[in-house]
């Protein structure tokens, strides 16, 4: 019982330090420990899961420090939105059950995705 008020009484103080809440807008990411995808990762997250701004910092270049559950972290500022997406696992959710994903396989989807170079598709 102790530990269930321990609990929710952290999760009370981090959510009264949240400037505001934005959701993840791509399938998986991690938190990060410092602001770099070299860093270690906190926990993987997928998408739409809400996430407590505590930092908007300039100074953290496209960076913003976060609260998920009881992790204080760093997320790539570009997989954060203000409304909740329709993603993958909502639009196909049989087809996104069937593939049965461990923790680890998320863990590794999300390292990839964080490693990705993306870019624009310029034609002429």
């Amino acid at each position: 019982m102790k530990s269930l008020v321990l609990l929710a009484s952290m999760t009370f103080s981090l959510s009264l330090l949240a400037k505001e809440v934005l959701y993840l807008n791509t399938l998986f990411a991690h938190v990060y420990e410092s602001p770099s995808v070299n860093s270690a990762s906190l926990t993987a997250i997928q998408c739409a899961h809400p996430v407590r701004i505590l930092s908007k910092n300039k100074d953290l270049k496209g960076w913003h420090q976060v609260g998920v559950a009881d992790h204080k972290g760093f997320i790539n500022q570009g997989y954060l939105s203000k409304s909740k997406p329709v993603c993958f696992q909502e639009k196909y959710p049989r087809f996104f059950d069937k593939l049965n994903l461990d923790l680890s396989q998320i863990y590794y989807w999300a390292r990839l995705n964080d490693k990705i170079v993306k870019g624009e598709l310029i034609t002429p």
